[in-house]
């Protein structure tokens, strides 16, 4: 009933998060009673990118270094997972974009996971490595788009929200509540938080830990950090061991002037199925700038003049 849902929604609202009240948060979902999801399937060949900031002059050799966090160094909440269950955080594109929308998937992997590029106070060069894996087996995700703010962002959006609608129509009998706690949800995968809170997280990531215990595979998400125009996907460790495939790596230099950025090709290693050592190979001049070319497109003559 409507009213469970929303009595269940008032009682998460009014919890108190720094106290990481999963158990309640969890109770709460289920006592919400069975509500419609937006499923989403990622086919054989669907393509998903990471990004990963080289610290310290790091360079990275093998798949184990670029995938999820470990989970014995998984001692936070993030926006889809939690202390007890590391996930694989990656962003994707949508099959058909139109003209003018977002079609590159580093920016999205990359403004994500580096909050230096989001800085546009600060400037400098660092290394980056992005990774390109692919879908080998099906992946069943639930999609966590109908925040209105996001709704006229993206194409996509607007197609799932759609078929989702139609999903609801079919199922007059639970739409009232769906959307109720669809939206509520939504609105907690779309804001912003303080990274030095991570209970913050606590709402979307105990959600997340509970469909995956449905048997879901994972969800899909917009990214906050692009405003809506990117996804993000969080894939259980186990699906992306058994249904992902790292195809390539690509070692890139970062120039950032403020809230310019230029990145640069350096180096890629393309791998064959099952691999999981890789050794990097120079690329050919016409994919690759030098640090000359990206100063000058940022209008700066020396090194010096960003580094220092």
């Amino acid at each position: 009933m409507l009213e469970e849902v929303q009595n269940s929604i008032k009682i998460i609202k009014e919890l108190d998060l720094s106290k990481y009240p999963f158990s309640d948060i969890i109770s709460q979902i289920k006592n919400a009673g069975e509500i419609g999801h937006l499923e989403v399937i990622f086919h054989p060949g669907k393509p998903i990118f990471r990004a990963r900031l080289n610290e310290n002059d790091e360079h990275f050799y093998s798949k184990c270094q670029l995938t999820y966090k470990p989970q014995q160094f998984n001692k936070t909440c993030q926006r889809a997972s939690t202390p007890n269950m590391t996930m694989f955080y990656g962003s994707i594109l949508p099959e058909e974009l139109k003209e003018g929308e977002l079609d590159n998937a580093r920016v999205i992997a990359s403004y994500e996971a580096i909050p230096w590029l989001r800085d546009k106070t600060v400037k400098g060069k660092k290394v980056i490595t992005f990774t390109k894996w692919k879908v080998i087996q099906e992946i069943k995700l639930i999609a966590i788009l109908q925040h209105g703010i996001f709704y006229d962002k993206s194409s996509y959006t607007k197609k799932l929200m759609d078929d989702f609608e139609t999903f609801l129509n079919q199922n007059l009998d639970k739409k009232e509540e769906t959307i109720a706690f669809t939206t509520f949800l939504a609105s907690e995968f779309a804001k912003e938080v303080d990274t030095t809170k991570d209970y913050e997280y606590l709402i979307s990531a105990a959600f997340t830990e509970s469909i995956v215990s449905l048997g879901y595979d994972g969800v899909l998400y917009p990214s906050v950090q692009l405003n809506g125009t990117g996804f993000n996907v969080a894939i259980t460790p186990k699906v992306a061991d058994t249904k992902l495939e790292l195809e390539a790596v690509m070692e890139c230099s970062a120039y950032k002037l403020l809230d310019k950025i230029i990145l640069d090709n350096d180096y890629q290693a393309i791998l064959y199925p099952n691999q999981t050592n890789f050794v990097f190979s120079n690329l050919e001049e016409k994919y690759h700038a030098g640090e000359t070319n990206c100063l000058r497109e940022l209008g700066l003559s020396s090194i010096d003049e960003l580094i220092k």
